[in-house]
């Protein structure tokens, strides 16, 4: 049985509470991550890769929609079918791609841009 350990401190917009740590199945056991240091995460199937700040990454045994649970707006939003992108690091966005932080350059949707344009409005007006 796989138990799901949060530690929950940060309070977005809408008083739901964000995890400061949440912890993963890797190929390696199991780990705490922060969801800070998380770039985005990209869907492979049936597992996810986290990519993270410092351009390290990990495969997980978790699908988008179970980080979707605790990584939600404003701070985390779904930018593609396979993306969910950490608005803390969007440097710029325009019709087809978000720029985060070290120039990476991550798919959006055509369904998806107007919602993660109004998510990261939000972001910002959070931030502040």
């Amino acid at each position: 049985m796989f138990f799901i350990f949060l530690i929950y401190s940060v309070m977005d917009h809408n008083n739901k509470l964000l995890p400061e740590v949440i912890e993963v199945k890797t190929t390696n056991g199991t780990i705490l991550i922060k969801p800070g240091k998380i770039l985005y995460i990209k869907a492979e199937r049936k597992f996810s890769v986290i990519v993270f700040d410092d351009k390290s990454s990990i495969i997980v045994f978790h699908m988008l929609k179970w980080f979707e649970k605790f990584l939600h707006p404003p701070c985390f939003c779904r930018s593609h079918y396979s993306y969910l992108v950490n608005c803390c690091h969007v440097h710029s966005i325009d019709h087809s791609r978000i720029i985060l932080n070290g120039k990476i350059s991550i798919p959006v949707s055509r369904k998806k841009i107007d919602q993660f344009k109004e998510t990261l409005k939000n972001f910002h007006k959070v931030a502040s």
